[in-house]
């Protein structure tokens, strides 16, 4: 490891709860600077933060000036800090200033572009709403507009013998209604988000009866331009309608080999879809450096946008065991924060 340049760009990296980030070990310091610090170590009136800079291979705790440039690693939906930062930083020196996306919006941003066609229809939750999509798609989801980590998601079907049956997370009926007001009197009960979304439900394709789904990582890079950095498939748990209860992470070349398909078509597809996807959404939501795209397959292999993540967990590329892969999700978006912090 090389020492410490004083004057190699500092760039922040805001989270929730300082800590080290060791993953960060192999960044060359004389490069840039690496200061990891949360909302609570700005000192507003000083202008400088209290955070931990990464020295000599160490974390070392410093108070320091405001970052050249800064990558917001938090879950949340509050641009204010950001944007106070960037009043004294510059513009344009902040990034992912929304992490938490809201499905709602995020459907309305793309439904009118060339990705509207692998979304599925999608409303705002209402009883009203729900029923239509029932009486056209026999089936529906509904999630939590802010939601995340599979969370608060429930399944509803309606039966030819005209019942109600509401699932959550799994095929086992957590509630049965002859009644529309009974399911609706259920719904709204047991449903703990302020604000919903529901769609028509998408029967995926599957490999030994478990379904599975397809994300793509998408980063900005030292030229400031999108990339597709990384791929992964979640398998489910067998009975699961949603993958984030997954029974294995595996590459997508080795799902897909179970599939009828052109592969590398796909993959193009999905590149090109996830791309379109990160550059709307970066040009409606402010300066985004990184996103995943979700997606399963139907019966017809035509690929459906699960949920669009602001806040990817770099985490589950681990599990494929491939260090250039870990090495490049985990310093994309530092990358791109040196592009900030120099950029004139």
């Amino acid at each position: 490891m090389s020492r410490t340049n004083s004057k190699a760009p500092l760039i922040g990296v805001m989270v929730s709860n300082t800590r080290p980030l060791p993953i960060y070990r192999s960044i060359q310091e004389d490069m840039a600077r690496i200061v990891t610090f949360s909302p609570r170590d700005i000192n507003w009136g000083e202008f400088r933060i209290k955070g931990l800079l990464l020295q000599s291979g160490k974390w070392v705790r410093k108070k320091l000036p405001f970052p050249n440039a800064v990558y917001n690693w938090r879950y949340s939906d509050d641009k204010w800090i950001l944007k106070k930062l960037e009043q004294i930083m510059g513009t344009d020196k902040t990034f992912n200033s929304i992490t938490r996306f809201d499905k709602w919006n995020t459907y309305r941003i793309l439904k009118d572009s060339s990705i509207g066609t692998y979304q599925p229809y999608t409303e705002l939750y209402s009883p009203n709403n729900l029923r239509g999509i029932l009486e056209k798609h026999q089936a529906s989801i509904i999630k939590p507009r802010k939601g995340h980590l599979g969370q608060d998601i429930h399944l509803i079907r309606m039966t030819k013998t005209g019942e109600y049956q509401l699932f959550q997370y799994n095929s086992v009926p957590i509630f049965t209604s002859k009644s529309w007001r009974g399911i609706i009197r259920h719904l709204q009960k047991h449903l703990t988000a302020n604000d919903y979304v529901v769609q028509q439900f998408v029967p995926f394709t599957m490999i030994n009866k478990r379904i599975f789904d397809i994300r793509l990582l998408v980063q900005k890079s030292f030229q400031g331009t999108w990339n597709v950095t990384a791929m992964l498939s979640r398998v489910a748990v067998r009975d699961y309608f949603v993958t984030n209860v997954c029974r294995a992470i595996t590459s997508v070349e080795e799902v897909l080999a179970h599939q009828h398909l052109d592969q590398q078509e796909l993959l193009d597809l999905l590149t090109q879809t996830s791309l379109q996807t990160a550059r709307l959404l970066d040009k409606q939501l402010g300066l985004l450096g990184e996103i995943s795209v979700d997606y399963g397959l139907d019966e017809q292999n035509h690929p459906w946008i699960i949920e669009v993540n602001g806040m990817p967990s770099k985490e589950l590329f681990i599990p494929l065991r491939d260090r250039k892969i870990i090495k490049r999700v985990y310093q994309s978006p530092l990358e791109y924060a040196y592009y900030l912090a120099t950029k004139k």
